[in-house]
């Protein structure tokens, strides 16, 4: 594989605001504490994590247009995101569930990086917090919850770097001693993102998905 360093920029709470509020003017900071701002316009709210470079906002009040198909969810939230801070990389539809009860849809958009010699899923930071996916959650056609990081990776990389991951026996080994191996749906290789200053460091690693969705680090299963 290839390690990957690229520039990012950041979404500010101004821009976010304009894109997700119909009044940007009319909303207010509510509290700041831990690290994490809080804006609402009363109706609809916005939560900056600023420590783990993550957004999640909510509308809660927004009226549904009845039940629709999983194309329909799929191809409503597609639109959400071009309209509200758009696609900053290549994406690709990840998994896309209907809860318990059936009123709602949860989609995730899974963003990749790579070239000719293959693309991989971002699938968090080294530190353990989110990041590459784009998250939403619709009643009906209307998105009522949108997650995603507030750090936006440049299209040109500024360095490239060949890596090897372990294989093999070696791997084997790794995956022999993974404890949690009976409750895994697939062990794939994918990047993390480290923030080095202005930069961000994509290193390749060996993950795992559970059958519950969550993503792990298989433990030694880094690049070298």
């Amino acid at each position: 594989m290839v390690r990957y360093r690229v520039e990012y920029t950041r979404f500010t709470a101004d821009q976010l605001q304009r894109s997700l509020f119909p009044d940007p003017l009319s909303t207010r900071n509510l509290t700041e504490q831990g690290g994490t701002e809080i804006y609402t316009d009363g109706k609809r709210g916005l939560q900056l994590r600023s420590d783990e470079l993550w957004m999640s906002y909510t509308d809660p009040a927004a009226s549904s247009e009845g039940r629709q198909s999983a194309l329909d969810s799929a191809l409503s939230a597609v639109q959400f995101v071009n309209r509200h801070g758009g696609w900053n990389g290549d994406y690709v539809l990840e998994r896309l569930r209907q809860d318990a009860g059936g009123a709602e849809w949860h989609a995730l958009f899974r963003q990749y990086v790579g070239g000719i010699t293959g693309a991989y899923p971002i699938v968090g930071m080294r530190s353990g917090g989110p990041f590459g996916p784009i998250e939403l959650k619709l009643r009906g056609r209307v998105v009522i919850g949108y997650e995603r990081s507030t750090a936006q990776l440049e299209p040109e990389f500024v360095a490239r770097e060949p890596v090897r991951l372990p294989g093999g026996e070696r791997l084997l080994a790794l995956w022999t001693a993974f404890a949690e191996r009976g409750s895994a749906e697939a062990l794939y290789p994918a990047y993390v993102a480290v923030p080095d200053g202005g930069e961000m460091v994509l290193e390749p690693v060996w993950a795992v998905t559970m059958r519950d969705g969550a993503v792990r680090l298989l433990p030694g299963g880094g690049a070298y």
